[in-house]
């Protein structure tokens, strides 16, 4: 039988203590980026569902406003 997820868990909070140090090593994805800024696409769909997914990966990079933020294209 395939592993089921967890639900319900509320542990994910504690994987947000992560530092800007850790952020720094995650390599710029300008893809992802443009996902995350909701373009190309309708609106700001894709922008909330990227930061849906991050929350639920336990990604830091959800609590801020886009990943552009983080990483500007150089």
């Amino acid at each position: 039988m395939p592993k089921q997820k967890k639900r319900g868990s509320r542990s994910h909070r504690a994987k947000f203590d992560k530092t800007l140090a850790f952020l720094a090593k995650i390599p710029y994805n300008k893809l992802e980026a443009q996902k995350a800024q909701g373009r190309p696409g309708s609106g700001n769909f894709r922008a909330l569902h990227m930061r849906l997914h991050l929350i639920h990966c336990g990604d830091s990079r959800a609590l801020q406003p886009t990943l552009y933020n983080i990483f500007p294209p150089l």
